[in-house]
């Protein structure tokens, strides 16, 4: 990158870094906080959570969202590229497949604005 377009960059990555790296570092620092009393956290330093990690119970429940995440992600892999490929390649029906697949997303929008429209109903 040249030097102007790291200038104008600046400011944007700083901001995205400082929303990113700050609420990552607030869930660091109570990770090696203990457990309050009643629900809250002390301010006893311990890596008492992180050793827990190896517990059976733990090990198992962390290496099953792993293979989940996984799967998830082969699989979008396995339909997502060839899909991506077939509507870069459709030529004059490019915009109708792109339709297609964004029609699913607007389904929960449509509900969510009759669900408004039902609680705003006003009664005759």
């Amino acid at each position: 990158m040249n030097g102007l377009r790291r200038r104008f960059l600046a400011p944007a990555a700083s901001v995205m870094a400082l929303f990113f790296l700050a609420p990552l570092a607030i869930i660091l620092i109570y990770s090696l906080l203990m457990r309050g009393t009643y629900g809250g956290v002390s301010s006893e330093w311990t890596i008492e959570n992180y050793t827990r990690l190896a517990d059976p119970l733990y090990l198992v429940i962390l290496l099953r969202t792993f293979g989940m995440a996984g799967a998830a992600t082969l699989g979008c892999v396995v339909f997502g590229f060839p899909l991506a490929l077939f509507i870069s390649r459709a030529g004059s029906r490019k915009n109708l497949y792109l339709q297609l697949v964004i029609l699913p997303f607007w389904t929960s929008f449509l509900v969510r604005t009759y669900a408004w429209m039902f609680c705003f109903a006003i009664p005759d």
